[in-house]
């Protein structure tokens, strides 16, 4: 595990078999380390934007749920946005829980007013979820 600091705070990379990593917060490293994780390549085989899937007591599930059960255990009817729109990024400060309209309404921004402004609906809506 490669450690370093990003915006004054401990992140851990996680290396793949295929060289790409994972990019986690220091606290959630038992999350990658506990378990056996596999990547899908996204769109078009672009790296930044596959899902990281596990067996978690028993049950697959996405690497980003799992950090985010851990900041807000309450999140019944809600899905998990990446601000950054890269998947592999599974950082708290990445992540934030949307109603399925907002999280639809936020890629569409991308796809009809491009990546800035899908990344400020997205840093828009963590603002509010953690007020």
């Amino acid at each position: 595990m490669n450690e370093y600091k990003n915006n004054k705070q401990q992140h851990a990379r996680i290396q793949h078999a295929n060289e790409l990593g994972l990019l986690v917060d220091a606290q959630d490293y038992d999350l990658i380390y506990n378990h056996k994780w596999c990547k899908s390549f996204g769109k078009k085989g672009d790296p930044w934007m596959g899902r990281t899937r596990s067996k978690v007591n028993g049950k697959m599930t996405k690497l980003h749920l799992e950090v985010v059960k851990r900041v807000d255990a309450d999140r019944d009817g809600l899905e998990c946005h990446h601000i950054n729109g890269q998947t592999v990024d599974n950082r708290r400060s990445n992540l934030v829980m949307v109603t399925k309209e907002e999280h639809q309404r936020i890629h569409a921004l991308e796809r009809t007013e491009g990546h800035d402004a899908f990344v400020a609906a997205g840093r828009a809506a963590r603002e509010r979820w953690l007020a």
